[in-house]
């Protein structure tokens, strides 16, 4: 297991192909689970496993709401969004319609009351999600793996209580 983010995890990863230890399997943490470490490691994270508690949506395959997202971001900001910025997209969206479902009061108190009614399904959950007893739920990951330069599916969901 790597506990570790982008840097170390390229290291890591580095350091193992360096010395041939091919019948080894790392599992990332999410934090490393992203797209900078394979552009950034490349070959050298090939083969790696991640947490992934996102969906990836790769511009070149999108399909629906991810690719028309991913055109309004494209004419907005001059550039192709990676997962980071689908995420904050996401989580903002989600967070606006809590603020929205609470009202005009708004406390701590009915913003908690509006997050357990308002629930996110969108291109970048991997399933419907809500918010229950301070935690996002259910709570999903899949393991994924770098195959061909891409995070892809190593798992079916994995959800915790399950």
């Amino acid at each position: 297991m790597i506990a570790a983010a982008t840097r170390e995890t390229i290291g890591i990863m580095s350091e193992v192909k360096r010395i041939g230890w091919s019948e080894a399997r790392f599992l990332a943490a999410a934090a490393a689970r992203t797209s900078i470490v394979i552009a950034l490691g490349k070959d050298a994270v090939e083969g790696l496993y991640g947490v992934g508690t996102w969906r990836m949506v790769h511009a070149d395959s999108a399909s629906g709401h991810a690719r028309a997202w991913i055109e309004a971001y494209r004419r907005r900001f001059g550039l192709t969004p990676d997962e980071n910025a689908a995420v904050a997209y996401s989580y903002t969206d989600w967070f606006v319609k809590g603020i929205r479902e609470a009202g005009r009061n708004l406390t701590a108190e009915t913003f908690i009351r509006a997050m357990g009614n308002v629930a996110q399904d969108d291109f970048s959950t991997y399933r419907r999600v809500g918010f229950r007893n301070n935690h996002i739920d259910p709570e999903v990951v899949r393991i994924e793996q770098v195959r061909g330069g891409r995070w892809v599916g190593a798992s079916p969901d994995i959800v915790a209580g399950e």
